[in-house]
């Protein structure tokens, strides 16, 4: 696929559309009908365009959330993360990969963690 634009790469959006390419949307044909949900929902919000969520999933050792997102304009950006009803901020240097642990209970804070999905200071009994 080609994708003329004007500028840079970056100010094209090209990781944008590519993830967008790459991974289409998978559709479930629903009926309308009476229930206490609206129409349609949005599980997760970004604030910033050039920063991609790329992988929600249950933790390795645990019942908590991860969810893992990377810059893509090579620009050092601070953005606001809502997943559900929990809500985030984050700064990514250019080009940046992050992984946050959103524990279960939500009386916990979303934690920053590795790509082992632990601190940076703990360290894993099972390697």
């Amino acid at each position: 696929m080609l994708l003329p634009h004007r500028g840079s790469w970056k100010d094209a959006g090209t990781v944008k559309l590519a993830e967008s390419l790459n991974t289409p949307p998978i559709a479930f044909i629903e009926y309308n009908h009476k229930g206490l949900l609206p129409q349609e929902k949005s599980f997760i919000k970004v604030d910033k365009e050039n920063i991609i969520v790329s992988v929600t999933k249950e933790a390795e050792d645990m019942e908590d959330l991860i969810v893992r997102a990377y810059e893509t304009k090579q620009e050092a950006t601070k953005v606001n993360i809502i997943l559900f009803n929990r809500s985030w901020q984050a700064s990514f240097s250019p080009c940046e990969i992050k992984t946050f642990l959103i524990p279960k209970d939500e009386s916990l804070p979303v934690q920053e963690v590795n790509f082992l999905e632990v601190k940076d200071d703990e360290t894993r009994r099972d390697i």
